[in-house]
């Protein structure tokens, strides 16, 4: 249900607004413009959802961070498009998942896994306190510990 909360706006504006708009740009231009436009409005839905959250946990729409954070996963969405793009111009195209080819297919398929997975701390290691610092400073420092209780509750789930 969310999803389609989400995607629904981002189908719809990219379908009537900036498709009819697009239309004078280049087929790839066109395509990435429409690509790109769609996952930044899905992204920026999302983050407004987020924000009417974050004003329920007291904090402000105006502190809310949630708009900044999830804007920038749409950037980097296109950074890492950018990146695999780079990749298989460099490398040549890599079969998902292919790790029984040759020695070369191996390296190259485990290469690109961890390369992405070093990506993806990266950039929520940087785009993550943009959301969590405004919800952090209106914690008290006793709420921001994980108690051992939490944990009991946690832990007593898995069996």
């Amino acid at each position: 249900m969310t999803q389609l909360n989400v995607k629904g706006p981002a189908e719809f504006v990219s379908t009537h607004i900036l498709s009819p708009l697009t239309l004078p740009l280049p087929a790839t231009l066109r395509k990435l413009t429409l690509r790109y436009g769609k996952i930044f409005l899905a992204f920026a839905v999302s983050g407004a959802m987020h924000i009417a959250a974050d004003t329920g946990g007291a904090v402000s729409a105006k502190e809310s961070g949630a708009m900044t954070f999830f804007c920038l996963q749409a950037v980097g969405i296109a950074v890492e498009d950018l990146g695999q793009e780079i990749w298989r111009r460099v490398a040549g195209e890599v079969k998902k998942g292919n790790i029984n080819g040759g020695d070369e297919q191996r390296w190259l398929v485990i290469g690109r896994k961890v390369v992405g997975f070093i990506w993806v701390v990266l950039w929520l290691s940087y785009s993550t306190p943009f959301w969590v610092y405004p919800i952090a400073l209106g914690m008290e420092r006793a709420d921001m510990l994980l108690t051992p209780s939490a944990m009991g509750a946690l832990f007593s789930s898995f069996w």
